[in-house]
């Protein structure tokens, strides 16, 4: 890398966030919207010069990578955002704070069931398909009220909210709907007494239309790590 990656990152870092304050002001909120840093295939060393920067929580997409890096960091929380197998899910609990990406019943079930074992409650998030793209994870929209039902006994489990990626499209207003449709789920499922916090959707490409589509979190790689030549 370049002695000044570390400038280079820190400036990155910075539009992120001025892009994230002109969206919300664009929509006119005043509520928070998490930043979370996309660190897969990232060294502990970039890891750590974001944590000087004041983010402490970070999405990894596979568990032996993050089971890895855990080891030389400290104070650190990361969340699994990428695609589990449920013969993971043993390890995914001892390096994970929250799994975003819960796709489907039988992973769920797995979570509990060893949630149980450990005598804890993870704290997870439901993957969406809002795209309707057949190569993606997640539950159809259609699903998801009667997931919610059927799950409601899970206790070792904490259903947090919802998480969807938008079809990989320069197509704003098919992006804008698909976000739209994540958010009218939560918002239905809070009416319901669901008590939903989070709202993860929006990455690089598209985070400011996800945020004036209500989302409180977006989660960010490429944007943070262009120009560092790593």
């Amino acid at each position: 890398m370049p002695l000044d990656w570390k400038k280079k990152l820190q400036e990155n870092v910075q539009k992120v966030k001025e892009r994230v304050q002109k969206a919300k002001e664009a929509a006119k909120r005043k509520d928070e919207v998490f930043i979370l840093p996309v660190t897969k295939t990232k060294s502990t060393e970039i890891i750590r010069a974001l944590i000087e920067m004041g983010f402490n929580v970070f999405g990894e997409n596979r568990v032996r990578e993050a089971k890895e890096k855990i080891k030389e960091l400290s104070n650190v929380k990361f969340e699994m955002i990428g695609h589990l197998q449920t013969n993971k899910v043993k390890d995914a609990l001892d390096i994970f704070t929250r799994i975003q990406s819960v796709d489907s019943l039988k992973l769920l079930t797995e979570i509990n069931e060893r949630a149980a074992k450990k005598k804890i409650v993870m704290p997870v998030l439901v993957e969406i398909n809002i795209s309707g793209e057949s190569q993606k994870y997640g539950f159809l929209p259609g699903e998801v009220m009667n997931l919610f039902r059927v799950t409601s006994s899970l206790r070792f489990v904490n259903i947090e909210g919802l998480m969807g990626m938008a079809s990989l499209t320069n197509d704003t207003d098919k992006i804008r709907k698909e976000f739209s449709t994540l958010r009218i789920l939560y918002e239905r499922l809070n009416a319901e007494g669901y008590n939903l916090n989070v709202l993860s959707m929006g990455m690089t490409d598209d985070f400011e239309v996800a945020i004036m589509e209500g989302s409180n979190m977006v989660r960010i790689g490429r944007a943070f790590f262009e120009g560092l030549e790593i």
